[in-house]
């Protein structure tokens, strides 16, 4: 997918707008954690999941935060099988 860093759009009298974007924000990814100051809590990404499946919309991964370390954090669970 492309993306329009600038645009100029000209009047029909001659007059002349430039319009730029600044850089993109960085998308979080899978396991990216976060600080929520309101409730003092960190959270985790991860693909929501509904049973045994991984959830999708039109083909795309559906993404949640979740509590780190909480009985939904699935990154923890399975590093703690692991050891």
């Amino acid at each position: 997918m492309s993306r329009i860093d600038s645009m100029t759009i000209t009047y029909s009298n001659g007059a002349k707008l430039i319009q730029t974007a600044g850089p993109a924000r960085k998308q979080p990814k899978a396991g990216d954690e976060k600080y929520v100051k309101s409730t003092r809590k960190t959270m985790i990404r991860q693909q929501a999941k509904h049973g045994n499946a991984y959830m999708v919309n039109r083909g795309k991964p559906v993404w949640e935060w979740v509590e780190k370390g909480s009985d939904r954090d699935r990154c923890a669970r399975t590093t703690a099988e692991r050891q």
